[in-house]
């Protein structure tokens, strides 16, 4: 398998006058490796001609084509590896010496594939090439030498994929399985998935420790982790006080301490922007008593703690966090099952108190709170008759803030609207909301449009895919970490 040299670039054929955007360095790790450090060499090149986030295939010249899953000893000791090194980082360039060379006389040592992240290539370029794994190979990836796994696991890893364009949102639902074959169980049973925007991608993460996902659970991003709270036991429906929290780089799940205080079942929650605590707060306990508790609970840490009570019982209630604050929205009490107040408060981190209850957050009727997200800028927005609307700040003849109303939400195709959707919002700056719901009559699968907010007001709306059967369940809940 010939490969160029150290450092000497291979640049496709463009048409004249055609600025290039990227240049293809290809290297080749010769002299051969050691014996002592050779199966972690082996592992090292495998993985990353099978794991590549940006194919190979379509810019390489047939004789450059990336490694075979089993590729013959001889081709081991050579790789192609692509990095794209954008324009827009100059800075980033500079910083990526590809045309520093090796010296061929100096042999590579043992101590090399202790000290390297990849051995015969600058620490500089090895991680350029390492950020651009894709995030289903980030299991794999930690597997290949402790150097890769403390690379994958540290913060730096992820910034680093933030600053060079690579990070990405993942949607995570989760939603009634469906039932399969002739024999399939007729019990309602919930399961995980994610769906990826860019890629229009859709999977699943393995199941939770003990098999079954709690019915009517709450999900929220945590960083690179999502964390699964309380929801009712599948087999007898019993609220469960359980925690989940699945690493989506290392694949795994590990449980959490569990929830103190009462069992309880839809009760707001929402996580602080730093992805480091989840806010739980009201409810109702096992008895059908709504709550005015609330909790903390520290992701790393595995710690809960007990906040100041609200100063109503809200069940069935909404959360989002949002400028400094997390926000209970909605929701009733427990002498008036099912008539949702108009109100919301507000727990302020800096100060550690409830703010002042806001009486109109809901506009002037109350409704379900299911579907308000914290979007861009902070700003309120939610799903309701058929529309996306956003909350204003303006006071309206006394009765406090109105919502106003952003699109119309396109039908799902067979001509109905999609009707209790789930709403999240991007992380970052990308001013898009995505939408996930069923149409009006049930039984279609869900469909997802991703509305985009851009300047003077103007919205569109983009298709997103459609989920395979096996992932077109009704969505039940809703959110999005960056990975």
């Amino acid at each position: 398998m010939g490969l160029c040299g150290w450092g000497q670039p291979y640049r496709p054929s463009r048409r004249k006058g055609q600025k290039a955007s990227t240049n293809l360095l290809l290297f080749s790790l010769s002299p051969p490796c050691p014996e002592s450090y050779e199966n972690h060499h082996k592992s090292t090149l495998k993985f990353l001609c099978l794991h590549h986030a940006t194919p190979l295939e379509d810019k390489l010249p047939q004789q450059l084509k990336p490694l075979p899953p089993d590729p013959p000893s001889s081709c081991l000791k050579s790789i192609a590896i692509r990095i794209s090194l954008s324009l827009s980082f100059s800075s980033c360039s500079a910083s990526v010496k590809a045309t520093q060379k090796p010296n061929p006389s100096t042999p590579l040592t043992a101590m090399d594939a202790e000290t390297l992240l990849i051995p015969g290539l600058p620490e500089e370029v090895a991680r350029e090439c390492i950020v651009r794994v894709h995030r289903h190979a980030f299991p794999a990836a930690r597997s290949v030498c402790k150097l890769w796994r403390r690379e994958l696991d540290s913060p730096a890893f992820h910034r680093l994929r933030r600053l060079v364009g690579l990070a990405r949102p993942l949607i995570a639902v989760a939603q009634i399985e469906r039932p399969r074959g002739n024999n399939a169980s007729k019990a309602i049973r919930y399961c995980l998935a994610f769906y990826e925007p860019h890629s229009g991608e859709w999977s699943s993460p393995p199941p939770v420790p003990g098999g079954r996902l709690p019915l009517f659970c709450q999900i929220a991003g945590a960083g690179r982790e999502l964390v699964v709270v309380g929801g009712w036991e599948p087999a007898t429906w019993i609220a469960t006080d359980s925690v989940y929290i699945y690493d989506v780089a290392t694949g795994e799940w590990r449980r959490g301490a569990r929830m103190p205080g009462p069992r309880r079942s839809f009760f707001a929650c929402a996580t602080s922007p730093d992805g480091r605590t989840v806010y739980v707060a009201g409810g109702h306990d096992e008895e059908k008593n709504a709550l005015r508790s609330a909790l903390a609970y520290d992701v790393a840490r595995d710690e809960w703690v007990r906040l100041p009570d609200m100063s109503v019982e809200r069940d069935e209630c909404g959360g989002v966090f949002r400028r400094g604050a997390f926000h209970v929205i909605g929701g009733y009490p427990t002498d008036v099952q099912g008539q949702f107040v108009k109100s919301s408060e507000a727990f302020d981190l800096a100060s550690g108190r409830w703010a002042p209850t806001e009486e109109h957050t809901m506009g002037t009727t109350g409704m379900s709170p299911r579907g308000v997200i914290a979007g861009p800028g902070g700003r309120l927005f939610r799903c309701a008759e058929g529309h996306v609307e956003v909350l204003e700040r303006e006071e309206a003849e006394g009765e406090g803030p109105t919502w106003r109303k952003v699109a119309e939400i396109p039908d799902s195709g067979d001509g109905k609207q999609v009707v209790a959707p789930c709403l999240v919002c991007w992380p970052g700056d990308a001013n898009k909301l995505t939408l996930i719901g069923s149409s009006r009559h049930g039984g279609s699968p869900p469909a997802g449009y991703t509305l985009e907010l851009r300047a003077g007001g103007e919205v569109t709306w983009a298709k997103e895919t459609a989920p395979p059967e096996e992932y077109a369940g009704h969505v039940q809940a809703a959110c999005c970490l960056e990975i």
